[in-house]
């Protein structure tokens, strides 16, 4: 250990008078020794000088290469070497205090974040003698910390998505990447026609799915524990021939080493089960299980979600065009805020935009034919009373001239406000098929009346008689129903 220092030290809010003094250099280690932190001392250029039992356990063999500005270079992870220089530097030249998050390497190879903590030790003349400090393994808060994010992020990613396929190979590329693993899966199990859909995402098709079916049979082993919603954790699949044997043959990725596998439970029911894989045997650490385990359950509800908006887009798409196709035009109002909401096809319809400086459903009722005006209104009543009604009305559209406009319209009780929702489309041509057969029949029966009186005039020739019964029959024919306005 390097010389101790003499002369006073201010230690907190309190007051260290001659530290050498105070403590001898064998109840310094004594204590540090005891501790469950790594305690260390640095030379006043930041070169490892002392390092308790726990530091030196804790870092083993690759210690050695690592002694300058300690606790950085070799030992910290290659993502922070250049961060955790550049604070010893800008602490050696500040003569200040040293503190960072970094992540060091352990004897073992994995690494594991820590907190490091230094203070100079001055001498009288001020001059820095040596660096005392403590490395705290923080990994646990600082990966509980991480995976909030990280699920945090992810969801806010599955809302803006709809697209069912697109959400869950976000959610498996991101899985993958995070974990940096070979390979993610999803195994959605159909009971009901004894077969499993698997989607498949490897390193080397980036956010790419591969889609296949299997049958379910060989996976009633895996869905055994999965079914009880137990996560499945192998760390050497090659020692355990079964499952060797099923991963190997049914998850495409050539040689499974370690996979962990969460299930996915829809009301207590296996509808599914998330799985990440490595091609070599891996120890999966709590937080990774625990990530896969919280990953699955976030792409559930997530996938159910994105399907049924989907397919209300699909089928309000399809609504949309068969609307366009027979030029029925939608639209939804409220009758006491006297407001109105119209499809693309009914602004259309009625030949109205909605430029939002007018009232919409002012200027749609005011182009309502005068002899009609009271149909809106009339409606509205109807569908109040008996919850759905029908009505026709002459409207003068501002560029085809006057219409008529057929309408079906329900209440809408489970809306707060109560809406009135509807269809409307354009039948001019058929109320003009109706009047000119209108017009025919009005013909018909001045040419049957006529003939009528000409036949009493001649009295009973059988020529004129005939002539009036075929003229009665035909005109018989040719009418059609009352003709409503």
């Amino acid at each position: 250990m390097g010389s101790e220092g003499a002369g006073a030290q201010e230690a907190g809010n309190g007051f260290l008078q001659n530290p050498t003094a105070a403590f001898v250099p064998s109840d310094f280690r004594r204590l540090a020794e005891h501790l469950p932190h790594m305690v260390w001392i640095c030379k006043p250029d930041g070169t490892l000088d002392y390092l308790n039992s726990h530091g030196v356990n804790y870092f083993g063999v690759r210690l050695r290469d690592s002694l300058a500005l300690f606790p950085s270079g070799g030992i910290a992870h290659p993502d922070d070497r250049e961060g955790a220089g550049a604070a010893w530097r800008r602490a050696l030249q500040a003569r200040k205090a040293l503190s960072l998050e970094t992540r060091l390497l352990r004897a073992d190879g994995v690494f594991r974040w820590h907190s490091i903590e230094a203070e100079p030790v001055l001498d009288e003349q001020g001059q820095i003698i040596k660096w005392m400090g403590t490395s705290t393994n923080v990994h646990s808060t600082h990966e509980g910390d991480e995976l909030s994010a990280f699920l945090l992020e992810m969801s806010t990613d599955f809302a803006r998505i709809d697209n069912p396929h697109e959400l869950v190979s976000t959610a498996m590329l991101r899985l993958r990447q995070y974990l940096g693993a070979a390979q993610v899966t999803l195994a959605e199990f159909d009971d009901e026609h004894g077969q499993v859909v698997m989607l498949r995402q490897d390193r080397s098709d980036s956010p790419n799915l591969q889609v296949v079916a299997l049958p379910l049979g060989p996976f009633s082993s895996l869905t055994v524990e999965a079914r009880k919603g137990q996560t499945t954790v192998l760390d050497d699949v090659p020692k355990d021939e079964p499952h060797a044997s099923f991963f190997n043959r049914w998850y495409g990725l050539g040689h499974v080493g370690a996979v962990v596998s969460a299930p996915l439970l829809y009301g207590g029911k296996l509808v599914a089960s998330l799985s990440v894989a490595e091609e070599t045997p891996h120890h999966w650490s709590m937080p990774e299980v625990e990530i896969t385990r919280r990953v699955a359950e976030l792409v559930w509800p997530a996938l159910e979600k994105a399907r049924s908006e989907h397919a209300l887009a699909v089928s309000e798409e399809r609504l949309r065009l068969a609307q366009a196709v027979a030029e029925v035009g939608a639209w939804e109002l409220d009758p006491d805020a006297r407001s109105v909401h119209f499809s693309a096809e009914a602004h259309e319809l009625f030949g109205l935009a909605d430029s939002g400086r007018t009232n919409l459903y002012q200027v749609w009722v005011s182009l309502i034919d005068a002899r009609d005006a009271q149909a809106l209104q009339e409606l509205i009543e109807a569908c109040n009373r008996l919850g759905t009604a029908e009505a026709e009305y002459r409207y003068r559209h501002p560029t085809r001239g006057l219409r008529w406009i057929h309408t079906r319209a329900g209440r809408v009780d489970d809306e707060a406000p109560r809406l009135i929702v509807g269809i409307s489309m354009d039948v001019t041509e058929r109320r003009k098929a109706e009047e000119a057969l209108k017009d025919v029949n009005h013909q018909n029966r001045v040419f049957g009346d006529a003939g009528s009186r000409a036949a009493q005039s001649t009295g009973a020739d059988p020529q004129c008689r005939r002539g009036a019964a075929l003229s009665r029959n035909w005109n018989t024919r040719a009418r059609v129903g009352p003709y409503r306005h």
